[in-house]
């Protein structure tokens, strides 16, 4: 491994920092060909330059699309998929990428906004959830249970349900829109 090690380091001394500009100009075309996030509405910041985020219609769908034709994202979520280029992604994998995108253009664009639950019923403090006897419930059976530890789908990483908080449909309901998945198991406070 080590040795491994000393040949990939060796490689980014001498060609890598040609190719992360390489790959990063690659990653602007596909922003420019494609709607995608750009450092515009960002005004004093800027985006990765090796990663390009698609803006689709319904992200689950999409990247399962993807994958049946050959092309691995890193993540989606409701209305984007992620794509993280390396240096060793050479022409011809932004090429088949692109002719792939190309394939799937009706499904690009804005996706509709996903309208978030209300606050759930908070029955326990995050503190007595969290100490709480509890047990793994797989997530679609878990309506009217409380939760002990936080339900956070990635992105954004932002709790839906907290610890102490009551799981009831509007929450699954939301959680299953946004493609999280429902067979996810998730600590509940015993009964």
């Amino acid at each position: 491994m080590m040795a491994s090690l000393d040949v990939v380091r060796d490689w980014m001394e001498k060609w890598g920092a040609e190719k992360y500009v390489q790959t990063a100009i690659q990653v602007v075309e596909l922003r420019s060909a494609f709607p995608s996030l750009t450092d515009k509405p960002y005004r004093g910041f800027s985006l990765d330059p090796t990663r390009f985020v698609l803006k689709v219609k319904d992200g689950p769908a999409f990247a399962q699309k993807l994958r049946k034709r050959g092309c691995m994202p890193e993540m989606e979520d409701g209305g984007h998929v992620i794509f993280i280029c390396t240096c060793q992604d050479t022409g011809k994998v932004i090429s088949n990428l692109t002719s792939r995108l190309e394939e799937l253009r009706d499904w690009m664009g804005d996706c509709a906004p996903i309208p978030v639950p209300p606050l759930p019923k908070r029955v326990l403090s995050p503190r007595e959830a969290l100490f709480a006897s509890s047990r793994v419930c797989p997530l679609e059976l878990c309506e009217g249970e409380v939760s002990a530890g936080q339900i956070a789908p990635y992105p954004p990483g932002v709790p839906v349900v907290a610890p102490g908080e009551r799981i009831s449909k509007k929450e699954l309901a939301y959680l299953q829109e946004i493609g999280y998945n429902m067979l996810s198991e998730v600590r509940i406070i015993e009964a």
